[in-house]
């Protein structure tokens, strides 16, 4: 305890000062109780239905009655876990309170229990523990040792796609549960010292429920508030609703009730909250072995799962790694791989290892080498060394399953004995077995559980028509199955079919190299288009992408520059923009600059963007790009001696987020051999971009990543199309 040089308040003399007695303090624990939906019977009950899950496996509709009933007791007390470490108590920091001394000998000592004692004052940090963490993180915590285990090892569980998703979602949220529960325990589970102040002749019962804070007792400060109290008996005092004054009492919980807070006396016989405190905790030698197991268990089921998933050990160990009982059963095909693996690894190793010349002449024949020599040289040396990590992975399989096998129901029935023998020394809750609310779980599971084994009667006892109706339905559901694999396979087919389309659409030759830059040509920068979107001077975003390509030489500038927007704006990679953009219909790009210009067309299909001609002077493409600007031959003859063709279309608009410029041109190379009757050109994709309404770069960058990653495939598309043109 502190103690300070404070003076006490004094109390006010007359009426009824002289006769309540001296003011002390008394030691208290503050707790929500335990919720009766946590309550040790729907506990035990739950624990019943995760055994019988396990119990039942070969009867898959009745595991999954019980699995069923499990789970949504679990993931109700996952949601309770989240709602509470997402929403943390806001604690006060400490204040000091004087206090009146009184001496270790007392009389007092031997009417008040757990008196404050030997002090002059003592420090107030109001706090309340939350002991539904307890019956949560045993709730949660179980379920997941549970259920990581039902998801590799059981057949029944992984019999079925949805079933098996709908395990691994449970799994995921009963880890963030588990992740949760264990964050928010060191701060729910343990408060500082918590004290009530008393006059010596009228103290409460041990153990009292919160009524409520009143606002109107608070002077800013705790010693302040509670010796204005305790300094007018006659008015103050005579209004509490108890003799005591709590400051616990000020505390809230996330949802819960300020009134089911409850404070009991601590003495050595109480057992409410009876380890929630510093002292208790650091006594608890079993906790961080426990933390310890859970941490080991995870990493070995996990484990087990990325080898099951990613198929990396040998084809040996792939069905005992999710039934274990088929390790004796496949006893020798596992011993002759691990052996042949072995002898394969050992080679390897001496393929490594420095051995010392021999003295002795050596024979140059082949028959003379080490065979483990010479199976270690070229490709064979690969497969010793998979073969290694095969032997490392299956072995180290093989321990885990066999420790797993041993330790996972040791380590699920030592969590529960412990966990629940803490939760025990919380003290019960408001509702024993006799109120409906514990009792109505069991009843409920029974009610269910008999309606399950009715129905799997309703064979015996149908008659003939509704055999037939059910014969009927069952053909009409298998019809609806087999159509639904046709539509699977009929997506596969397409999907593999338009990847495939995809993926030819932007191949190109190992030839064709694309460079690109962080920069733009100054003659583009200075550009009557550039200027029109940015007459600002905006900050932008630069970028230039250029491929030299052969092309036949009667082609035109014009028509090259045609067959690249054929490609650019009527792909497989502008299909979803494009497909979007014809759905809005919508007129996007917008400038000031280009206001007296009108609008020469409006192109809405893929076929009108070029190919035999380029679209015309300020003419919109799907309502979101403009062409502005456009100087190109349109003869074979003049494109030979022509140096730069180009066409500048714009996007954005002056109000909007972004505005900006590609460039799309087309130059002649001479220096570079080629084929008779065709040419080389350099085909260039200039891009610049700004905020139109700040001068600040565009953001988050996360889109410039986007924008380069989708530009350069559209570039590759657009270069295959003039590719391809004769």
């Amino acid at each position: 305890m502190a103690t300070s040089n404070d003076t006490t308040p004094a109390i006010a003399d007359g009426g009824l000062a002289s006769n309540l007695g001296q003011v002390i303090a008394e030691n208290i624990m503050c707790a929500y109780p335990i919720s009766d939906i946590y309550a040790p019977t729907p506990r035990f009950l739950y624990y019943s239905l995760l055994f019988l899950t396990f119990a039942t496996l070969r009867f898959r509709w009745l595991s999954n009655i019980f699995l069923t009933g499990a789970v949504a007791y679990a993931a109700s007390a996952a949601i309770h876990a989240f709602i509470i470490v997402s929403s943390p108590p806001n604690v006060q920091q400490p204040s000091f309170v004087s206090l009146p001394f009184v001496s270790d000998t007392s009389n007092l000592t031997a009417s008040v229990l757990s008196l404050v004692t030997g002090v002059t004052g003592l420090y107030v940090q109001p706090d309340a523990v939350e002991l539904d963490i307890d019956p949560i993180t045993a709730v949660v915590v179980t379920a997941y040792l549970v259920g990581l285990p039902l998801q590799i090892w059981s057949r029944t569980m992984r019999s079925s796609v949805i079933i098996r998703y709908m395990i691994l979602l449970w799994n995921l949220c009963m880890l963030a549960g588990t992740i949760s529960a264990l964050v928010a325990w060191p701060t729910t589970n343990l408060t500082a010292p918590q004290y009530r102040f008393c006059y010596a002749d009228y103290l409460d019962g041990q153990s009292q429920s919160s009524e409520g804070w009143e606002p109107q007792y608070w002077k800013g400060d705790w010693n302040s508030t509670i010796w204005n109290i305790f300094s007018n008996p006659d008015t103050l005092w005579q209004q509490l609703s108890n003799n005591c004054f709590y400051p616990c009492f000020n505390t809230s919980q996330v949802i819960r009730q300020s009134t089911s807070l409850k404070a009991v006396v601590t003495t050595p016989t109480t057992r409410f909250a009876k380890l929630h405190n510093a002292q208790h905790n650091t006594d608890d030698e079993f906790k961080p072995l426990i933390y310890v197991a859970i941490i080991v268990f995870s990493a070995a089921q996990f484990f087990l799962y990325i080898v099951s998933v990613f198929r990396l050990g040998s084809e040996a160990m792939r069905v005992p790694i999710h039934e274990p009982h088929r390790l004796w059963q496949n006893r020798t095909k596992v011993g002759q791989q691990l052996r042949s693996d072995m002898s394969r690894s050992w080679a390897s190793v001496r393929a490594l290892m420095p051995w010392p010349r021999n003295t002795k002449p050596q024979q140059s024949t082949s028959q003379g080498r080490d065979p483990h020599m010479r199976a270690s040289s070229g490709p064979s040396h690969r497969h010793n060394f998979i073969a290694t990590l095969r032997l490392i992975i299956d072995l180290l399989a093989i321990l885990t399953l066999l420790a797993g096998i041993v330790i996972s129901p040791l380590l699920v029935v030592a969590f529960i004995c412990w966990i629940e023998w803490y939760i025990r020394n919380d003290g019960s809750t408001n509702e024993t077995i006799n109120q409906v609310g514990q009792w109505s779980p069991l009843v409920s599971v029974a009610v269910v559980l008999f309606a399950a084994l009715v129905y799997q009667l309703k064979g015996s006892l149908a008659s003939m028509t509704e055999i037939r109706d059910e014969i009927w339905r069952t053909e009409m559901h298998l019809r609806k199955l087999k159509g639904q694999l046709e539509e699977q396979n009929s997506v596969a087919a397409v999907t593999t079919y338009y990847g495939f389309q995809f993926y030819s659409s932007i191949s190109l030759p190992s030839a064709v190299e694309i460079k690109t830059a962080g920069r733009i040509p100054g003659s583009f920068a200075q550009s009557f288009a550039v200027s029109a979107v940015n007459p600002h001077h905006h900050v932008t975003i630069d970028d230039t992408r250029s491929a030299h390509v052969s092309v036949p030489n009667s082609l035109s500038h014009d028509q090259i520059l045609g067959k690249f927007l054929i490609g650019f704006f009527g792909g497989k990679v502008f299909a979803p923009e494009r497909m979007a953009l014809r759905l809005m219909r919508r007129q996007l790009v917008n400038f000031n600059e280009l206001a007296d210009e009108p609008i020469s067309s409006r192109i809405w299909t893929a076929g009108d963007v070029g190919d035999v001609r380029l679209p015309p002077l300020h003419s919109v493409l799907f309502g979101a790009f403009r062409v502005v600007d456009i100087q190109c031959s349109n003869t074979p003859e003049l494109s030979s001696t022509a140096e730069y063709s180009y066409i500048d279309i714009a996007f954005g608009a002056d109000d909007g987020f972004i505005a900006g410029v590609h460039r799309f041109s087309v130059s002649e190379v001479e220096d570079l051999s080629s084929i008779e009757g065709t040419r080389h050109i350099t085909i260039s994709f200039d891009h610049t971009s700004c905020n139109p309404r700040q001068d600040k770069p565009l953001s988050p960058e996360v889109f410039q990543t986007f924008h380069l990653w989708y530009a350069k495939l559209l570039f590759r598309e657009g270069l295959v199309s003039v590719m391809k043109a004769e």
